[in-house]
């Protein structure tokens, strides 16, 4: 069961008050892991944190002076309250540049890397020694797409974490000995992962996987 408290937040840019759910409690149950870092389970899915205000400016809960004390409760439906950046606004916010700081830039691009249709994600196979064997399918990526990626892997230097969201992309714009290294050397990644992950790079694979949990 996954349980909310409500916060108080104040845009940092317009100076809008409003409450936000924010995640008390959940479980992993019927998790599922794709190798560009993101997941999802029967009661909720990663997350970037990010928050989007109705003026269209983006940020993290702890830019918007947060107050904790158990007696916000949800908006009215008129206002619809504080919600989760998703990745069409994350998208407006590259275009506009609707962030305030380098954190919350990292995040937005973050969202944008996980917001890939639904359709597309869940066909994504199942990595496997199998698909490893297969010809490597077709490499399309969109221009707004690659240079996303790119200004993500610069971000991503000055933070610790994130092996698999910078083996991922490296692989996918085709850099497979980066990959490798990468995977290689974040002791974080669990090692069936890492095992499965630098053969699709060694032969070649730059699509989308899903990674066995079990």
């Amino acid at each position: 069961m996954t349980s909310f408290i409500y916060s108080k937040l104040t845009c940092p840019d317009c100076g809008q008050t409003d409450t936000c759910p924010r995640m008390a409690s959940t479980n992993n149950l019927g998790w599922r892991q794709w190798s560009d870092g993101w997941g999802r389970g029967d009661y909720w899915q990663t997350e970037t944190g990010l928050l989007v205000c109705r003026c269209g400016a983006v940020f993290t809960a702890e830019e918007a002076n947060p107050e904790h004390d158990g007696r916000h409760w949800p908006s009215s439906p008129q206002t619809g309250g504080i919600p989760e950046c998703r990745s069409g606004n994350a998208w407006l916010a590259i275009r506009f540049r609707r962030w305030g700081s380098e954190g919350a830039e990292r995040l937005v691009r973050l969202q944008c890397l996980w917001g890939i249709e639904e359709g597309e994600r869940m066909l994504s196979p199942l990595a496997d020694a199998a698909v490893s064997a297969l010809p490597p399918p077709p490499h399309a990526l969109s221009r707004e797409s690659e240079e996303n990626m790119e200004r993500l892997l610069r971000l991503l230097e000055s933070v610790d974490g994130y092996g698999l969201v910078r083996g991922d992309i490296q692989r996918r714009l085709c850099r497979f000995d980066m990959a490798i290294s990468i995977y290689r050397a974040d002791e974080t990644i669990p090692a069936q992962w890492s095992d499965i992950l630098c053969e699709l790079a060694r032969n070649e694979h730059s699509e989308l996987v899903e990674l066995p949990v079990h």
